[in-house]
């Protein structure tokens, strides 16, 4: 996913792993102090580099939590990609596939925990607004590509609309319980009532 504010892209090693290093402090400051506490000052300090070299690459704070949605929504995409995959690569039954699509979106919702918090509580919803567009999309063609190699055991309907609901209502639920019960994600009762959910809409 490409980057949208960032003043300049890295080209060489040492600059890319500055970048790397002022996201990051950024996501640690945000996870132990909060939003609202974070600054450029701060971001340079934990990441150990100026303030001048933190501006060569970011023009204000909210390019550099732009940076860092887009690397989580990456890791998410990679981690919901790889659970599909996965499944594929066994063929399970029609109930277990379900099940496994669910985990693959628990999977997903379950990268970096604290940090998704904090955003999703704190942070002002157009930091996020067009990046969580974006990899709730990616996830979409995912699952859509998933559901065509087995379209026979779905019931008739269109494909990419069933899986850009699902995804939708599936974060949704997810992202949901992440911000205001974040003990549901560390049991199976709310992975069950989802694969329910999910059986229902997809099964003739």
């Amino acid at each position: 996913m490409a980057r949208l504010t960032q003043r300049r892209a890295p080209r060489q090693e040492r600059a890319q792993a500055t970048v790397d290093a002022v996201v990051e402090a950024a996501a640690l400051l945000i996870v132990e102090d909060g939003y609202a506490r974070l600054s450029t000052n701060r971001i340079a300090r934990r990441a150990g580099v100026s303030v001048g070299t933190l501006y060569q690459y970011f023009p204000h704070k909210e390019a550099i939590i732009e940076a860092l949605v887009l690397r989580m929504a990456d890791e998410q995409i990679v981690a919901f990609g790889q659970a599909l995959r996965d499944v594929a690569a066994r063929e399970p039954g029609v109930e277990l596939g379900i099940a496994a699509i669910v985990d693959a979106v628990f999977l997903a919702v379950r990268v970096r925990p604290a940090l998704a918090r904090r955003l999703l509580l704190e942070a002002p919803r157009g930091d996020v607004a067009q990046v969580d567009h974006a990899w709730r999309q990616r996830c979409t063609e995912l699952l859509r590509a998933s559901m065509y190699a087995r379209r026979e055991v779905f019931r008739s309907g269109d494909v990419e609309l069933m899986a850009s609901t699902l995804v939708a209502a599936g974060f949704a639920i997810l992202q949901d319980a992440l911000a205001y019960r974040p003990e549901l994600l560390d049991g199976d009762v709310l992975r069950d009532e989802l694969t329910v959910l999910a059986s229902r809409y997809l099964l003739p």
